[in-house]
């Protein structure tokens, strides 16, 4: 089977580490949005679990993004929950 030219420089992994604009992309948000819910802003999403900074001050953040979708589901679950406690009920 023939592997395009991006599929031969992906390397097998089990979890997928991406550049902001592409993660954002996969979860549906902004790349803002993302940067915005990191824990060193108040959020959720945690350093070297959830993200992880490049080398330098200007270097790209890679984001994990089956973690990152779990991390916001739990969100989401939580903030439904404050709003309507019988959503634990169905």
């Amino acid at each position: 089977m023939a592997h395009s030219t991006i599929e031969r420089w992906i390397p097998t992994q089990t979890e997928r580490w991406l550049p902001t604009q592409a993660a954002a992309y996969l979860l549906g948000c902004t790349g803002e949005h993302l940067k915005r819910k990191r824990d060193t802003y108040g959020g959720y999403l945690l350093a070297g679990v959830h993200y992880c900074l490049g080398g330098g001050r200007t270097a790209p953040i890679s984001w994990n993004v089956e973690r990152c979708r779990e991390a916001m589901h739990q969100q989401g679950l939580k903030a439904r929950m404050s709003v309507s406690p019988s959503l634990s009920e169905e």
